[in-house]
């Protein structure tokens, strides 16, 4: 009886390691919901409601040549402009990780920024240091 009792602890225990593990590996959402990353949508507002946290990731789904993705400053977040030397994302399929905790701003430099400035496609989000510390992404307009 005590070995069936020992066995059931040994699989229960195993069992969670598990599905922590799987869990840990982070969750990926897509920004813009199902009609993805895209002209005239207010990405920063669709987000607020996400709960991202440290390994989670973000989906950038868009037609290829016709958006990008670039992560750039809070300045150039706010100006809407990429630095000399940025890495522009283009496959239409990227894939942000969030490695860290804090904020991460992401634009379309598409006709010289005219589609972040114009057509909000800009967001950013921020990551909180720990899963306890806050649930709740932290999504305002700068």
């Amino acid at each position: 009886m005590a070995t069936t009792n020992n066995l059931n602890m040994i699989i229960v225990f195993i069992s969670t390691i598990l599905a922590l593990a799987v869990a840990a590996r982070g969750r990926t959402f897509t920004v813009g919901g199902d009609a993805g990353w895209r002209y005239g949508f207010d990405h920063l507002n669709h987000i607020k409601d996400y709960d991202l946290i440290i390994g989670d990731k973000l989906l950038f789904k868009y037609p290829p040549g016709k958006h990008d993705v670039v992560e750039v400053s809070t300045e150039n977040y706010v100006k809407c402009t990429v630095p000399p030397g940025a890495k522009v994302l283009t496959s239409g399929s990227d894939i942000i990780e969030f490695k860290e905790a804090g904020r991460r701003n992401f634009i379309c430099s598409k006709d010289n920024g005219r589609h972040c400035r114009e057509g909000n496609m800009k967001v950013y989000y921020n990551v909180p240091e720990t899963y306890a510390s806050s649930r709740k992404l932290v999504a305002e307009k700068v």
